[in-house]
This record gives structure tokens, C-alpha cells and sequence, in this order.
């Protein structure tokens, strides 16, 4: 028992030492710490706060998708004749393959909320969204997501089961 109280005491003294030191050191070096951290905050509240008036503001739109006027109630029946699973929320975007409800969080913040929207946005804008998004969505592909879309918006369900189809995870396969 007294070889375990001698090693309590030097446990203790170590804790103690180390944060002493960490004290002592936050102190003499804390306030140029803390002044890199407010100017690296500045330079992130000064980024635009959406994408969407940066790019789709700056040039047209690659193409211009019109939207077919339909009910909710045809639209989902439609769709569901074509064998594509719609919650009957209006653009939704999860049915385009490879958006998921995170990318589509992603996407509306940034001011992409409806089918023809996404059909009409370029896959730079989308790689930039992703992008600034974070590490999360590195993995996700947007090169069919517009022409997904644009099916979508003009309501060809069938087209877009069909194009689905040939997709794995919203990428062409080989």
C-alpha cells in the first residue's frame, strides 16, 4: 500500500505541474492566440452568405427548363407510374439520384429549392456548393443531377426512371 501512495502523490504533482504550465502559458502566449481566431471568424462571416446570387446573377443560366404546370396530386401519380418513389412534397429534390436530405439542406440554403432551379445550375455552381458544404460532401457527384432535374421539372417521370436506371448513386455507369 505505501508504493501506491508514493505513485498518487507524483500523479498529482504531475497534474498540478502540467497545469500550472498550461496556465502560465495561456497567459503569456493567450492573446495573440485569441487574435487569430477573431481575425479567422472575420474572414468567415465576410463570405457571401448564398451562392446563388453570386452565380446565377453574374451569367444566364447554361438552360432554361420549363416547368410543366401540374397538380401535386398528378404529379405523384405520374411519377408513381414510373416507378419512382415521391413523398408528394413539391421539387423535392431527394428523388434526383445522389442527393440525399443533407445535400438537399445544402442545396436549398444556397438557394437551389426546385427542379428547374437544380436543372438550370452548372456543375461548377454545384462542385462550389458541395465544396463549401465541407469534407462530408467530397464524395458526392453532381454531373447528372441537372439533367435529372430537368426531366423532373418537366414532369417525365418515365425519361427519369429510365436515366436512373443506368445511374449508381447519380454517377453513369461504365
Amino acid at each position: 500500500m505505501g508504493s501506491f501512495t508514493c505513485c498518487i502523490w507524483w500523479l498529482i504533482f504531475g497534474v498540478l505541474l502540467g497545469w500550472l504550465l498550461s496556465w502560465w502559458l495561456s497567459k503569456a502566449f493567450g492573446n495573440k492566440a485569441s487574435e487569430s481566431r477573431q481575425s479567422d471568424s472575420n474572414a468567415i462571416v465576410d463570405e457571401p452568405p448564398s451562392l446563388r446570387e453570386t452565380y446565377f446573377s453574374e451569367s444566364p443560366p447554361a438552360r432554361t427548363v420549363a416547368p410543366t404546370v401540374m397538380s401535386r396530386a398528378d404529379m405523384v401519380r405520374a411519377a408513381s407510374a414510373a416507378g419512382i418513389s415521391f413523398s408528394g412534397k413539391k421539387n423535392d429534390l431527394e428523388i434526383i439520384e445522389g442527393i440525399g436530405p443533407k445535400i438537399a439542406e445544402l442545396l436549398n440554403n444556397n438557394g437551389i429549392h426546385t427542379f428547374a432551379e437544380l436543372g438550370s445550375a452548372s456543375i461548377a455552381t454545384l462542385d462550389l456548393v458541395l465544396e463549401q458544404g465541407g469534407d462530408r460532401f467530397k464524395l458526392a457527384n453532381p454531373s447528372t443531377w441537372a439533367e435529372q432535374a430537368q426531366l423532373a421539372a418537366e414532369n417525365k417521370w418515365a425519361d427519369l426512371k429510365a436515366l436512373q436506371d443506368n445511374l449508381d448513386g447519380g454517377i453513369r455507369n461504365s
